[in-house]
C-alpha cells in the first residue's frame, strides 16, 4: 500500500513538468528569431525588453497579455 501514494506523487510531478504554459512556445520562437535576425541596437533592446515583460506576464498568470506583447515583438522583427 505504501507504493501507491509514491506513484501518484511521481505521476503528478511528471505531469506538471510536461505541461508547458501557453507562452512557452512563443517565447522560444521569439528567442530563436532574435538569434537569427540582425537588428539595430535600439530595436534589439526594445524587443528584448518586450520579451522580458511578456515572460513576467506569463509567469504571473497573465498569459493573454503576455502573448499580445510577444505578437507585437514578433511583428517588429518581421517589419525590420
Amino acid at each position: 500500500m505504501i507504493r501507491y501514494p509514491a506513484i501518484i506523487v511521481a505521476l503528478a510531478l511528471s505531469a506538471a513538468v510536461v505541461h508547458a504554459g501557453p507562452c512557452d512556445k512563443d517565447l522560444a520562437d521569439l528567442s530563436a528569431a532574435l538569434t537569427s535576425t540582425q537588428l539595430d541596437g535600439e530595436k534589439l533592446a526594445q524587443i528584448n525588453d518586450m520579451r522580458k515583460q511578456a515572460q513576467a506576464l506569463c509567469e504571473a498568470g497573465n498569459d493573454e497579455e503576455g502573448l499580445d506583447v510577444l505578437a507585437e515583438a514578433k511583428a517588429m522583427i518581421e517589419a525590420k
